[in-house]
C-alpha cells in the first residue's frame, strides 16, 4: 500500500507537472493514480497575484478564514451593543480611533456611514478648534521630518516618515502643509549631491544576511517598534548583540527619532564599551541614517550596515526579537501609564539577557554568551 503524500509533497508534485513533466511520469515516479495526480493538480495548482503565488487551495482556506473573522466582528459588534449607540456615540467613538486605522474600517465597525463621520469632522472643523490643532501638529512632526532628513525629503517620504511614527495622513494633506510652511524636498543630481554633501555615503549592506558571529561586541542591529499606552503611541528602540543576542540598550519615547536612537545606542556604548569597527546595522529609517547618527557612529570608529529596501530579512534578528517582546510582554499585558511600560521593560530585558534560555545559540542565555 503506497504511503500517504504530505500537503508537502503533493506541492512539490504539482510543481514538477508545471515545470514540463507529464503526468505518465509523474504517475511511475511518485506511484499515485491518474485521477488523484489530476485532484491535486486542481488543488494545488498555483497563480500569480499582486499578493504572490496562491493555490485554489489557499484562496478556499482564506475564504473561510474571513467568513469566521466576519463572525467574530458580528459577535463583537453585539456584545457591546453598537446598535444601541446613538449616532453621536458612534462619531464620538469613531473619534477616539481616528488615525490608528481607516476611516473606512472604523465606520464599518461602529456601523456607521463614512459621511456621516465626515460631516461630523466638517462641522469640528467649522468650529476652529480640532481642525487647526491638528494641522500645527503636523505641521510640527513635518518640519521635524523634514530637518531630520537634511531638508532633502519630498512629499511621498515625508509621508512615509510619518506612517513610520504612526501617524496616518494622506499624501495630499502633507503636499498642502509642505506648501504652508514653504519647504520641499531636494531635486538635484546624484554627482551634485556628492559634491554639495562632502559626506555624502552609499548606504551598503555589510551583513548580507550572515547572522553566525564569532564573538561579541562585532556586529551590533537596531530598530524599532510601538505600542499604544492610554490612547498615546510609545516607541521603543533596541540595540542586540549579533553574536550572543543580548540586548544591550532598550528606550522608550514618544517618537521614531534620531533622537531616541542616540540615546539607545549612547547606553549601549556606556554599558558595553564596544571597540572601533563595530558594524552597526540598522534599515534605512531617517532614525539610522541621519547625518547626527553618522556622526556619531564615525566619531567611535563603527561602521554602519543597511539593509536591501523591501527586504524585513536582512533584518531577520531584529524581528525575532521584537515579536518575542511582543508575544511576552507587550501584547500580554494592559499598561496602565508609560511609567509602567518603561519598568516593565527595563525587567524583561534583564530576564531576557540573563536568565530566558534561547534555541539560538543552543538553549544558553545571551549572558553565558557573552561571558
Amino acid at each position: 500500500m503506497a504511503k500517504r503524500k504530505t500537503e508537502k509533497q503533493k506541492r512539490k508534485i504539482v510543481s514538477e507537472h508545471m515545470k514540463g513533466i507529464s503526468p505518465a511520469e509523474l504517475y511511475t515516479k511518485y506511484n499515485v493514480k491518474q485521477s488523484t495526480l489530476y485532484r491535486w493538480i486542481k488543488q494545488y495548482r498555483t497563480y500569480s497575484t499582486r499578493f504572490g503565488t496562491v493555490t485554489p487551495k489557499d484562496l478556499d482556506s482564506a475564504k473561510r478564514r474571513i467568513k469566521k473573522l466576519e463572525d467574530i466582528v458580528a459577535v463583537l459588534q453585539s456584545s457591546i451593543q453598537i446598535s444601541s449607540m446613538s449616532i453621536k456615540e458612534k462619531e464620538e467613538a469613531v473619534d477616539r480611533e481616528y488615525g490608528n486605522y481607516s476611516v473606512h474600517t472604523l465606520c464599518e465597525a461602529f456601523l456607521l456611514p463614512t459621511g456621516t463621520f465626515y460631516n461630523y469632522k466638517l462641522r469640528a472643523k467649522g468650529k476652529n478648534a480640532w481642525y487647526n490643532k491638528r494641522r500645527k501638529e503636523l505641521k510640527d512632526e513635518i518640519m521635524q521630518v523634514f530637518n531630520e532628513s537634511h531638508r532633502t525629503y519630498g512629499i511621498r517620504r515625508v509621508r512615509a516618515a510619518l506612517q513610520r511614527k504612526g501617524i496616518h495622513v494622506s499624501e495630499r494633506l502633507v503636499s498642502e502643509l509642505m506648501r504652508e510652511l514653504n519647504i520641499t524636498g531636494s531635486r538635484i543630481g546624484i554627482k551634485e549631491t556628492h559634491y554639495l554633501l562632502g559626506v555624502a555615503e552609499k548606504r551598503v549592506n555589510r551583513l548580507k544576511q550572515h547572522f553566525d558571529i564569532s564573538s561579541p561586541g562585532k556586529v551590533w542591529v537596531s530598530d524599532m517598534t510601538s505600542i499604544v499606552v492610554k490612547n498615546r503611541r510609545i516607541h521603543i528602540c533596541a540595540y542586540l548583540d549579533l553574536c550572543s543576542r543580548k540586548i544591550v540598550a532598550a528606550r522608550c519615547g514618544h517618537n521614531c527619532s534620531t533622537n531616541l536612537a542616540l540615546a539607545t545606542i549612547r547606553d549601549a556604548i556606556v554599558s558595553e564599551h564596544p571597540d572601533p569597527g563595530l558594524i552597526i546595522h540598522t534599515d534605512n529609517g531617517a532614525a539610522f541614517t541621519s547625518y547626527t547618527m553618522r556622526r556619531l557612529v564615525g566619531h567611535y570608529g563603527f561602521k554602519q550596515s543597511f539593509s536591501t529596501p523591501n527586504t524585513p530579512l536582512d533584518n531577520s534578528a531584529m524581528e525575532s526579537f521584537f515579536n518575542t517582546l511582543k508575544q511576552e510582554l507587550l501584547y500580554r499585558y494592559d499598561f496602565r501609564s508609560e511609567e509602567e511600560l518603561r519598568k516593565r521593560l527595563q525587567e524583561y530585558i534583564k530576564y531576557y539577557n540573563e536568565e530566558r534560555l534561547h534555541k539560538y545559540p543552543k538553549y544558553k542565555t545571551p549572558s553565558e554568551i557573552d561571558k
